[in-house]
């Protein structure tokens, strides 16, 4: 049995209230008002603090003796929802109506479109809320919970769906500053720098967008307060269609990237007389990169738009390692010919092969073997789907094809220079030109004698690789890094150590770019990398990037001259969850940790996405070990605040997937 207050002041809606109440447990008590002036009046005025609540009191007036739940109308109350609550609650434990060991539970009903935003009302003490007119399943079921509480109930009046589905959970908290290149909060602890975290930003707008991406702590620093932090947090990926929003915001709100728009007040100089060695020293940085514009973009930014950097360029991943692991150094110049137009009796050869199998697909002539490159007939090269891989059969070309289907598939054109050993012996470097045109799955390879054009931008894509003597910070292509990741970093910095390029108690720092690089946020998150960057490159993410990670401080596109501006934007702090259970009035989540009953948190993904904002807010009320899965919790909800179109869309998507589960013959 529970003693129950209803106050509104529609009676149609006060009756209704008081019949599921009755409906619930035919025990169960209440009372009725229109305000709550007459609810204080009857239980807590003209009373002295020496009342008790006996049963002679209760038979006189009609008072229940306890006061279990207040289900009151938002606009049925004088004062604020929160003070009405804080007030009351003050009332019943001063007045003596409820035991030492129970909480008074509180829910609030009001309409959806009454202008009051129920966020505001997401508060410990505030059980639910729940929309007028009442939905007659909907409010026995989540009553029926709220006054088991603090045990668990099992639902009575709609059922569970059990499911396995991978969400979100998340925190709202308020954008402290909101800049082109990442956004900072306030938090009561720093967070460790470089902490990957996935966020939903929801922007203050006419169209009120929500995006959402990956972000990566850049920097903590005390707030004015004393008592708690700054954190920055960088864009860590950001897809292309939240950066198009968060651009679009910027400019509506004439935003300005820097504060002061002059390089000269940042280069090092000799008026920095205070810069210490260290901070004057030079950063070498190291890019592999395939695509030429990139590369161009990316030294120019960092020696340009820098002080003491030096950059190197690597366009594959074969190219890097030779340089800078292989035991025999190969260079091309000196020890291998280039190819003359003799070479070739065709003068070029032409072909396609299968981007997944690389089987031959087709080739641009009908060769033979008096057809040559070299001494060598072409018809050996196409006699088998995979005889043309011979072309490129010597040592010399370890890597290259990896490399080039790796690029190609990125959507890049990949020029290449590859030995041929002739059938005597003799050694020529040709060119290869690996294409894949948009949308086709083949790749198209051409190879030729290296012209005038070619040698040209091979010396300009020497000069642009001076070799290292050590290696700060890599900025690699994602294409380029083998699917170990792991691994991969550890070998990476052992050999870097081993050959004198790294200190022994030092990592490389490193950041990853690419088009599409958002794509791979998730699993980057998961990994020591210190940045992710979406191609075409912008100045100001990379510089402020490196910038961090390397302490250097002499360029304009710094953390103290970025622009942070000040907005009434909130983000979504998210972190993954399993879906276990869902229903139209609450779901059970897997979580690793237990959730503190009272934590009022957002879902995200699944059928939450089809919300408002995209996302669900959640009261969690209950958490205890799970039955099957070591060290888990499961962990049971609430939706808070569930509106009419959200619920008529849930009540759908379960019974289609109730009904598509009841007609799949078991296996």
């Amino acid at each position: 049995m529970s003693n129950v207050i209803i106050i509104d002041k529609d009676e149609r809606l006060a009756r209704q209230a008081a019949q599921y109440i009755k409906e619930i447990d035919d025990s169960n008590l209440f009372n009725v008002f229109a305000g709550d002036k007459a609810f204080y009046d009857k239980y807590f005025r003209g009373n002295t603090d020496s009342d008790t609540v006996d049963d002679e009191r209760v038979k006189n007036d009609h008072r229940l003796s306890t006061i279990d739940l207040v289900i009151f109308s938002i606009d049925s109350v004088q004062s604020k929802p929160i003070e009405f609550i804080q007030q009351t609650l003050d009332y019943i434990k001063k007045f003596r109506y409820t035991l030492e060991d129970q909480q008074p539970r509180f829910v609030i009903t009001k309409y959806e479109d009454d202008g009051f935003n129920k966020i505001k009302l997401m508060h410990p003490l505030v059980d639910d809320v729940i929309y007028q007119p009442y939905d007659r399943l909907l409010f026995l079921q989540k009553i029926d919970i709220i006054l088991t509480l603090p045990e668990k109930a099992t639902p009575r009046f709609l059922f569970s769906e059990n499911v396995d589905f991978d969400i979100e959970i998340s925190k709202r908290t308020s954008i402290h500053g909101l800049s082109n290149i990442g956004f900072s909060i306030i938090n009561p602890n720093p967070l460790s720098k470089n902490m990957v975290a996935h966020f939903y930003l929801q922007l203050p707008s006419a169209s009120n967008d929500t995006i959402d991406f990956h972000g990566q702590v850049i920097e903590n620093e005390p707030h004015e307060d004393g008592s708690r932090f700054i954190v920055y947090f960088s864009y860590f990926g950001m897809p292309r269609d939240s950066l198009l929003a968060l651009k679009k915001f910027l400019k509506d709100k004439n935003y300005k990237p820097l504060i002061d728009n002059d390089p000269k007040h940042f280069e090092l100089s000799d008026l920095n007389i205070f810069a210490t060695e260290e901070e004057k020293a030079t950063r070498q940085i190291l890019v592999i990169e395939p695509d030429n514009t990139t590369c161009a973009s990316i030294s120019n930014i960092l020696t340009n738009e820098m002080s003491c950097n030096k950059v190197s360029i690597e366009y594959s991943y074969r190219d890097f390692l030779n340089k800078y692991f292989a035991k025999k150094k190969i260079t091309y110049n000196d020890q291998i010919p280039f190819a003359e137009l003799l070479d070739m009796t065709l003068g070029s050869i032409q072909f396609t092969v299968d981007e997944t199998t690389l089987n031959l697909e087709k080739v641009g002539g009908l060769y033979d073997n008096s057809q040559k490159i070299l001494d060598r007939g072409l018809e050996d090269f196409f006699s088998d789907p995979l005889a043309w891989k011979k072309l490129f059969d010597h040592e010399e070309n370890d890597g290259l094809l990896e490399d080039a289907i790796k690029v190609v598939s990125g959507g890049h054109a990949f020029h290449k220079l590859f030995c041929v050993e002739s059938l005597a012996g003799e050694q020529k470097l040709f060119s290869a030109s690996f294409y894949q045109q948009k949308g086709h799955k083949e790749i198209d390879i051409k190879i030729n004698a290296p012209n005038d054009s070619i040698l040209k931008e091979i010396e300009e894509m020497n000069r642009r690789s001076p070799r290292l003597t050590k290696i700060d910070v890599l900025i690699i292509n994602f294409k380029m890094i083998p699917s170990d990741f792991d691994s991969w970093y550890e070998n990476l910095n052992e050999g870097a150590r081993n050959r004198g390029l790294l200190n022994q108690n030092k990592k490389i720092k490193v950041i990853v770019i690419g088009e599409k690089s958002y794509e791979k946020a998730y699993y980057f998150s998961k990994k020591p990398i210190r940045g992710l960057l979406n191609s075409p490159i912008n100045a100001h993410e990379l510089a402020i990037n490196i910038s961090i990670v390397t302490n250097n401080s002499f360029t304009l596109y710094c953390l103290k001259n970025t622009h942070w501006l000040d907005t009434k934007a909130y983000v979504f702090v998210a972190k993954s969850a399993i879906l276990e259970t869902i229903s139209e009035f609450g779901s059970t989540i897997q979580l690793p940790s237990p959730i503190a009953p009272g934590t009022s948190l957002f879902l995200h993904g699944s059928i939450f996405a089809e919300a408002p904002n995209r996302s669900l807010a959640a009261r969690f009320y209950h958490s205890e070990p799970h039955e099957s899965e070591k060290n888990k919790f499961s962990c049971s909800v609430i939706y808070f605040g569930i509106n009419e179109s959200f619920l008529k869309y849930a009540r759908n998507w379960i019974r289609e997937n109730y009904a598509s589960k009841k007609n799949t013959p078991e296996s």
